[in-house]
């Protein structure tokens, strides 16, 4: 019965390192071709690079907010709805503006991606941050 043992210990530790070496193979593939949004649009699915979507949102808001010099962050959760964040310097005391920006993306995603769902904007205000030792962002 042990030497049964022994001979299937052989072959199940060349199968767990096989299966190891592919594994990494896979995420080193995986995160040389970069990072891609998936979204599904009717029947098709859009692959977008996050890249596009980045440079679509921050021409956008340093057009909408010049004084601010936001910055800006994408997230997407596992419903495929687009959260963007926004880290402004000062606050806005109109709200409307925020219902804009979050509009005028949806119907930019919309045309450009062919996204049908709604995108959500949160807003971040950075306040006065003060180093001890001069500060490198």
């Amino acid at each position: 019965m042990y030497d049964a043992i022994a001979s299937y210990k052989e072959g199940f530790l060349y199968f767990s390192l096989s299966a190891l070496f592919t594994a990494v193979i896979l995420r080193v593939i995986i995160a040389l071709t970069g990072r891609y949004y998936r979204f599904t649009t009717g029947n098709a699915d859009v692959f977008v690079h996050v890249s596009i979507l980045h440079s679509y949102v921050e021409r956008y808001v340093h057009q909408t907010f010049p004084s601010q010099n936001p910055t800006v962050k994408i997230c997407l959760n596992r419903d495929t709805e687009i959260t963007i964040v926004l880290d402004l310097l000062r606050q806005i005391e109109d709200i409307q503006i925020f219902e804009k920006v979050e509009k005028d993306l949806s119907g930019l995603f919309s045309c450009y991606l062919g996204y049908q769902k709604p995108v959500f904007l949160e807003i971040i205000y950075l306040r006065n941050i003060k180093c001890i030792k001069p500060c490198c962002i």
